[in-house]
């Protein structure tokens, strides 16, 4: 299980290189609230949040990436 803390998601999604796309990564929520997030790498190679696990974590399996 990995979680990035959110001041450096920001500063990973601007200045990373381009990410695999379709691969999808455990997070802190935006905007500095408690909790987890899942990103996915899209067609342009950037990080992008697709859901909100909220209070629950979030772990990393297999190439993907679930709220539990």
């Amino acid at each position: 299980m990995r979680f990035f803390p959110l001041i450096a998601l920001s500063a990973f999604f601007a200045v990373a290189a381009a990410c695999t796309p379709g691969t999808y990564i455990c997070g802190l929520r935006p905007v500095n609230e408690p909790g987890s997030a899942i990103y996915v790498c899209d067609a342009s190679g950037q990080y992008e949040l697709v859901a909100d696990c909220g209070d629950v974590g979030c772990a990393e399996e297999n190439g993907g990436a679930y709220c539990d």
